[in-house]
């Protein structure tokens, strides 16, 4: 019994660390996103609230932090439908297939 217990624990904790970084790598994108969108096109508060607001409905729709797989291939399958033609597969290690 105390040895599943301390497996539901490690499990516990170890999706809690997987949310905290996942969450604060997300956070450090958007942030250089938000900049780049300044100095590229322009945008100020109002678009960047806008975008805000898409990319929380984004997280909220896709993001399960329990599988970070399918996240990935939920991010995957949009991304290619985006960018078609131009579509790049990267394999997670800056290499492009």
């Amino acid at each position: 019994m105390a040895k599943n217990k301390l497996v539901a624990m490690c499990k516990a904790a170890r999706n809690e660390g997987y949310a905290d970084g996942a969450w604060h790598g997300l956070q450090i994108g958007l942030n250089i996103t938000a900049i780049a969108l300044n100095h590229l096109f322009g945008f100020g508060d109002k678009r960047l609230t806008r975008l805000q607001k898409e990319v929380q409905a984004l997280v909220d729709e896709i993001v399960d932090v329990k599988e970070p797989e399918v996240t990935d291939a939920h991010i995957r399958q949009e991304l290619k439908r985006i960018r078609g033609k131009g579509w790049v597969e990267d394999d997670g290690d800056g290499q492009t297939t």
